[in-house]
């Protein structure tokens, strides 16, 4: 060629003159065919031979004059087209897995395009290829590798696990890092990377689960068998942003062997009753998988047919710090008598005569309950009992937690502040049977009620009964005998409100406070008998009897003549009412034989000792006397079971 070397070295770079060689990652034939001749502009330089056209290793000489014009570094859109060349260089993968030749061709027409392609056991370096490629892009272009390979977001090139000898190419859009149900149960519809190059696939854009939508796309279009494990996988993907809004295209796998949207298809959770008339989804798939992939329950439609015309009235539901509110009250009113002393003081304002304590150890069904995580409250349980029915206006107050709904009102022994909250003590979700319905004062909404609605729930008797046999069967043995029952599941572990409730804890507190109980019954206004009674029978039962008639009477009108608030005390005068009581006090055990230092005069800071410091509405005082009636002096008693105790 005339003319000086530079100008001649310039005129070669657009001719055909330089030996190249073909790049190695995108065909291994034999040598003579892998090299011909290209131009200088067109080349890339020999340490780039892995990935694209490049000189001649011979021809890599030092100087810029005979350089490779082209950089994978400045054109990485290189490295995209040789991915591509080299995935489809393996075969698309047509076997159908055993789902039948008619579910695969409808698999493979719902994905529009190849996407599952397949490297044996002849054509293994071309996983090495790939892995070369990927980690070029890593590398070189970590910020922009995901974008980059976004033009194949529908090519299979992302290598996974296979269930044979092979290893199946993936698109990223159906290839995962990992996968809750295992690297074989997905296929043929996603796949799981290959462990030693999931890092390297993570940083070039496969992601660490299987893509939501591509699950939701997916599901229909294989057989039942295949679509329960996918199900499966979707449901583990249920904190995954917008997972819900994926949802609104989802059909699942039903047990009439249909593929239905998820709002015509209902959880069969509630066996024992049957389903109707309604869709159900297939029976393979949990509750608890189907109720995040937005499926209704049967259960909670039974359990609204339930649930009482007649809302609770759920003042405490208003509040969000109410959990605390009753932590503290807890902590402050810590005397193991608390519970006790409140439902004798709450059922002697009522007018109840007759209240039972009984601490069962006895165990229900935990299958048929309202809402399955009831199960918790089917063992052990205290249970309170009162022979007079409650009005509306009392169980509202209970819902009042954290508050006492009681004025200073001095025909009242409650005390001020505390109210029924003490039953937290022993239990977290507290029942009550009254007036036809079974109430659940769910606090925490840890067992019937939901995030945002009220947490108080009651549901008609009879309707619970037939629907969910196991929650009315606890309150069998006493709803025939007394119009009122409350139940106290024990706490079963640690929560908000506690620490786990032992039954021989409760027992013993039982038992120790139903010793002097008797004491409680001196200035009950309604309140005639008090009994206790353990898992192994009756603990200890104690009466009040005011056997004149004329005293009676006395007693009846000055509870009634006290005034009932503050602002009338300025109004009223001075009373004295004497009656005598006889107290008896009874064991099926063991006898009650108080001590000498028990045998003083009952006055104030007696009672308060086993009421708590409880402020009493009336001055008053008492001392056991003997048969004589001595003038209330305490005189050397003997003691024995079923004797009297007689008191002013």
């Amino acid at each position: 060629m005339p003319g000086d070397k530079i100008h001649c070295l310039e005129e070669l770079q657009e001719l055909q003159w330089v030996v190249a060689q073909r790049p190695q990652a995108v065909n291994k034939k034999r040598k003579s065919e892998c090299h011909t001749l290209k131009s200088l502009a067109t080349v890339f330089p020999a340490s780039e031979s892995k990935f694209v056209w490049a000189v001649e290793n011979t021809l890599d000489v030092d100087g810029n004059l005979l350089k490779a014009k082209r950089s994978v570094s400045n054109e990485p859109e290189v490295l995209v087209s040789q991915l591509e060349a080299i995935a489809r260089a393996m075969p698309e993968y047509s076997d159908s897995r055993g789902l039948g030749s008619s579910s695969w061709n409808q698999f493979v027409g719902c994905l529009r395009s190849p996407r599952v392609r397949v490297a044996d056991l002849k054509v293994t370096h071309h996983i090495e290829d790939i892995e070369v490629v990927l980690k070029e892009l890593a590398s070189r272009h970590k910020g922009t590798a995901e974008q980059l390979l976004k033009k194949l977001s529908d090519l299979a090139y992302v290598p996974c696990q296979s269930d044979g000898p092979t290893t199946l190419l993936f698109s990223p859009k159906h290839a995962a890092c990992s996968s809750a149900q295992g690297p074989h149960k997905l296929l043929p519809a996603f796949g799981v990377v290959l462990p030693q190059i999931q890092q390297l696939a993570w940083a070039t854009g496969t992601p660490k689960w299987m893509h939501v939508e591509a699950l939701v796309d997916a599901i229909p279009c294989f057989g039942k068998d295949l679509a329960i494990a996918l199900c499966a996988e979707l449901a583990e993907q249920a904190d995954v942003e917008g997972f819900a809004r994926s949802l609104r295209r989802l059909k699942v796998p039903t047990n009439s062997k249909q593929f239905l949207p998820i709002e015509h298809v209902y959880i069969n959770d509630a066996q024992w009753k049957g389903a109707g008339d309604v869709q159900t989804l297939d029976d393979r798939i949990s509750p608890d998988h189907g109720q995040k992939l937005g499926c209704k329950s049967v259960r909670e439609r039974l359990k609204k047919e339930c649930e009482d015309g007649t809302e609770d009235e759920d003042a405490f539901g208003q509040e969000a710090d109410l959990v605390d509110q009753v932590k503290l009250i807890l902590k402050d009113y810590n005397d193991k008598s608390d519970v006790v002393t409140e439902f004798v003081q709450n059922t002697d304002d009522f007018g109840a005569t007759e209240l039972t304590f009984v601490l069962s150890d006895e165990k229900f069904g935990t299958k048929r309950v309202v809402d399955s995580r009831c199960a918790a409250l089917q063992g052990n349980a205290i249970y309170i009992l009162s022979n007079k029915e409650l009005r509306e206006e009392d169980i509202k107050r209970m819902q009042r937690v954290g508050r006492s709904a009681k004025s200073v009102d001095f025909a009242s022994t409650g005390r001020f502040g505390v109210g029924m909250n003490v039953f937290y003590r022993y239990s977290d979700c507290p029942q009550l049977f009254a007036n036809g319905r079974i109430h659940f004062f769910d606090l925490t909404r840890n067992f019937v009620a939901k995030t945002n609605v009220t947490r108080g729930k009651q549901f008609n008797r009879g309707k619970l009964e037939e629907m969910f046999p196991d929650s009315v069967q606890p309150f069998h043995s006493y709803i025939d005998d007394y119009p009122v029952v409350f139940r106290l599941p024990l706490r079963t572990r640690k929560s908000e409100l506690g620490e786990k409730v032992e039954l021989a804890s409760v027992e013993n507190d039982l038992r120790a406070v139903s010793a002097n109980a008797f004491s409680m019954l001196l200035f009950a206004k309604s309140l005639q008998k008090l009994r206790f009674q353990g898992p192994r029978g009756v603990v200890t039962e104690h009466t009040a009897v005011i056997d004149d008639q004329v005293e009676r009477q006395q007693h009846q009108e000055f509870f009634a003549s006290l005034p009932d608030g503050l602002s009338q005390v300025k109004h009223s005068s001075d009373k004295e009412v004497y009656v005598t009581k006889r107290i008896s006090s009874k064991s099926f055990s063991s006898a009650h034989a108080p001590r000498t230092s028990e045998r003083k005069a009952l006055c104030v800071d007696h009672f308060n000792s086993a009421l708590g410091g409880a402020l009493l509405p009336l001055g008053a005082a008492a001392a056991p006397l003997d048969k004589k009636k001595s003038e209330g002096r305490t005189l050397g008693l003997s003691w024995s079971m079923n004797e009297s105790m007689d008191t002013v």
